[in-house]
């Protein structure tokens, strides 16, 4: 028996590359840590760490729970996923964070929808841009 390899990070262009070499690879999904960078809702001003950039496949490969909002934003590079903790944290509930506003650096960007990212992943992530 061949042993198998698993990965939990490779190169950006893996995927894409792959996808296309092997036609059994039905999706791939890719994230980039982002910088830390200042988050800001009105008065609430944060500093954080855990932000990535990630792609539009991101909820499909990972079964995180979709508590408020929708996966269809993704698609749009103005808008974003926030984990529970975090729509909590800015907003008081993921219900109210849903279509509300951000400036996450000097960029004001929509929350699209809440995740409920569980704690045995290994996603470190926070804010899915």
């Amino acid at each position: 028996m061949e042993p198998s390899i698993i990965l939990g990070k490779n190169s950006f262009p893996a995927g894409p590359l792959l996808a296309d070499a092997y036609p059994d690879i039905e999706g791939y999904v890719r994230f980039i840590d982002a910088p830390q960078r200042t988050v800001k809702n009105n008065e609430l001003l944060f500093n954080e760490t855990r932000i990535c950039y990630t792609d539009p496949s991101f909820l499909s490969l990972f079964n995180f729970e979709l508590i408020a909002g929708t996966d269809d934003n993704m698609i749009n590079p103005k808008h974003m996923l926030v984990k529970e903790e975090m729509a909590i944290k800015y907003f008081g509930s993921a219900a109210e964070a849903v279509n509300q506003t951000l400036k996450v650096g000097n960029e004001f960007i929509t929350i699209g929808g809440v995740i409920d990212v569980r704690s045995q992943s290994h996603v470190p992530y926070e804010f899915f841009l």
